[in-house]
């Protein structure tokens, strides 16, 4: 199973990549604010596609068809 947008980097390495447009909400933190959102999405886009392991998959209780 694939998940579009992963380049098997973490989550807080990405964020480092975007820290200018972190907006916070109270405590929560991982929320942010693009003035061009199409400038992320090409980042996006460019990313390869996550294959999920068999640990993962029953984790998030995905099923593959």
């Amino acid at each position: 199973m694939a998940i579009a947008g992963d380049r098997n980097r973490d989550f807080k390495d990405w964020a480092i990549d975007y820290k200018a447009f972190n907006y916070r909400i109270g405590t929560l933190t991982k929320y942010f604010v693009f003035p061009d959102a199409k400038l992320v999405l090409n980042d996006f886009y460019e990313m390869e596609p996550k294959v999920l392991s068999a640990v993962e998959v029953d984790v998030t209780g995905l099923r593959v068809f």
